[in-house]
């Protein structure tokens, strides 16, 4: 992901880096957006790529694998949640 190149201090470029890792784990995974959402949310805390995701619709657990290509980008994002939780 080293294409995205922008300023941590714009926030739309903040927002725009976080959807775009959301939407990559999707792709990557074949998951619904809420499945992704709570599977990226997971890594950033734990740090563990493999997590187990309860699937919306059909009740079972799916498991999403955290992309390598995002590993790099985790201390980058880290810091831009704790700025969006601090802001809320």
């Amino acid at each position: 992901m080293k294409c995205v190149k922008g300023n941590l201090n714009d926030k739309l470029y903040r927002k725009r880096l976080l959807y775009l890792v959301v939407l990559y784990a999707q792709l990557c995974n074949g998951a619904r957006i809420s499945e992704a959402v709570e599977s990226v949310l997971k890594w950033l805390t734990t740090g563990v790529r493999e997590i187990k995701v309860l699937a919306r619709k059909i009740k079972i657990e799916r498991l999403i694998i955290i992309p390598r290509e995002l590993v790099d980008l985790r201390t980058t994002l880290q810091e831009i949640t704790k700025k969006l939780v601090a802001k809320s």
